[in-house]
């Protein structure tokens, strides 16, 4: 919709990493993600998914997933993001990079992965760091791994999979804003400002500090180069986990 909109300023594109990972979940997109849009800020990073385990499963850390998974003839159900496209390249990435007996387990129409391993309906899955953190505290899961660069307060000492030894296992979460392509240059800037001075109202930072995000409010040119380093990267973590698109 934002794609095909007249470039006068009125329509905004508000998204995340999920932006550039498109053309791998979508066989036939029919725009470009990078050309179709003018970049205006990135608004806020947040930490990656965290790795969760029944605490029934004997394991405490990757290490001993790795043992487990390679050790196992029988499956271990990983849920998958049921159309999570983030959380469904966590999965696909985690069995490539570990193997074994590790396999992706679709959730059920409005289940999510969290509920799935407090259930045991699945023994992992990839959540949200501050969805998680109240199961992890009471012991109905178990965290293992950070799939971001840091570690995350929430959750105390959960290292990160990189960490843990899972090279570039970084899914780090973002949130932007962009404008049909076209759109002047100096309406950009108009609305980048708008954001920088509404990130500075102490209201606005309360809020995000309970969401998790770090606020950003990158200039368009610095908002430009990153999505297309992200838009790299995560399309090679895509290939490394031979994500096929559909």
């Amino acid at each position: 919709a934002v794609a095909g909109a007249a470039p006068d300023g009125l329509i905004w594109l508000a998204a995340g990493e999920t932006h550039v990972l498109l053309p791998v979940i979508h066989k036939d997109l029919r725009f470009d993600p990078v050309k179709a849009f003018v970049p205006v800020t990135q608004i806020a990073r947040s930490s990656g998914p965290v790795l969760i385990a029944h605490p029934g499963m004997p394991v405490r850390n990757i290490a001993e997933l790795a043992s487990l998974a390679k050790g196992n003839a029988s499956p271990i159900d990983v849920a998958s993001g049921n159309r999570d496209p983030v959380i469904d390249l966590a999965t696909a990435l985690l069995h490539a990079t570990i193997g074994g007996s590790l396999r992706a387990q679709l959730q059920a129409p409005g289940e999510i992965p969290l509920g799935s391993v407090i259930a045991g309906r699945s023994l992992l899955g990839f959540v949200d760091p501050l969805d998680a953190a109240a199961a992890v505290r009471a012991g109905r899961v178990r965290a293992l791994g950070i799939a971001g660069p840091a570690r995350v307060l929430a959750l105390g000492n959960v290292p990160t999979l990189i960490e843990s030894k899972l090279d570039g296992f970084d899914l780090s979460g973002w949130q932007g804003l962009w404008m049909p392509a076209g759109t002047p240059v100096a309406l950009a800037e108009r609305l980048q400002g708008a954001i920088v001075d509404a990130l500075k109202r102490p209201a606005m930072r309360e809020r995000m500090d309970e969401l998790g995000l770090a606020p950003v409010a990158s200039r368009s040119v610095a908002f430009a180069a990153f999505v297309e380093q992200e838009s790299g990267r995560l399309r090679a973590l895509a290939a490394r986990a031979g994500f096929v698109p559909r």
